[in-house]
């Protein structure tokens, strides 16, 4: 039996290929040398990645722009199996007094920076600015306040400090994809600045220091060649190092 142009069986195979033709046909954008953010604006909403939300600083992710998503977490979680990292997931909601388990952490390094400052890492005061709160159910005020998640060392470091009793539960490697949301006020900007925003986080724990460095030099050697490949663009690795030292630094420490 032929089959003819219009029936089911002539569809595409694809999502990439029943969209291919917004890659083929023309977009029209706006060229303005002198502001870039109007530019990029232009192009992140015209080629369908994002539509703006009711919320600023808040955007939906259009299906092709999900999908660029999902390819990244394909290929980063079967990079991360091979390296005996498993999957977790820790709540959204962070209670008051880890949160300030991490301001105490943050304020040392804050004086030890002072004296070696590090790149990347920003004051106490700046994170905490951008921390959004639940002070309601309902109409009715919560007893204790709780944070949405902006990062998940103090909840995860949490639970290392009772998943971990001896050295046969080391190394502990693990990863989560999640969202989180900081309460960013200036100059919005999607997959930049963003309130609300897909991520992912590793956290390890290692018996010595030296374990633990060797590690982070290995994935910083590692990061760059399988980063490039993947977005077919150059990858520098010193941003992975410095962000990778940082939680080097906060898996020492440990936050009980």
């Amino acid at each position: 039996m032929e089959v003819g142009e219009g029936s089911a069986a002539a569809a595409p195979r694809s999502v990439a290929a029943a969209r291919g033709y917004r890659t083929r046909r023309e977009l029209k954008f706006k060229k303005n040398e002198e502001d870039f953010e109007e530019w990029y604006e232009d192009v992140v909403v015209k080629g369908e990645l994002i539509e703006h939300y009711q919320v600023s600083g808040c955007y939906i992710l259009r299906p092709w722009c999900y999908s660029i998503w999902e390819s990244i977490k394909s290929f980063l979680d079967a990079e991360m199996r091979c390296m005996g990292v498993e999957n977790v997931y820790f709540p959204l909601f962070v209670p008051e007094k880890l949160l300030s388990k991490k301001k105490d952490v943050e304020e040392e390094e804050g004086e030890e920076e002072a004296k070696e400052p590090r790149k990347f890492a920003a004051p106490p005061e700046d994170q905490e600015k951008v921390v959004a709160w639940v002070t309601k159910s309902g109409s009715v005020e919560l007893d204790v306040p709780v944070a949405i998640r902006p990062s998940s060392e103090t909840i995860m470091y949490h639970s290392f400090a009772k998943w971990i009793q001896s050295h046969r539960d080391l190394p502990l490697k693990l990863n989560q994809w999640c969202d989180v949301v900081r309460w960013e006020s200036k100059d919005p900007t999607p997959f930049i600045r963003s309130k609300e925003f897909l991520w992912q986080e590793g956290h390890t724990a290692f018996g010595i220091k030296e374990e633990a460095d060797a590690e982070v030099e290995k994935k910083t050697r590692e990061s760059p060649e399988s980063h490039s490949s993947l977005f077919l663009c150059p990858f520098s690795g010193l941003h992975s190092k410095c962000f990778l030292q940082e939680s080097n630094d906060w898996r020492l420490k440990g936050i009980p």
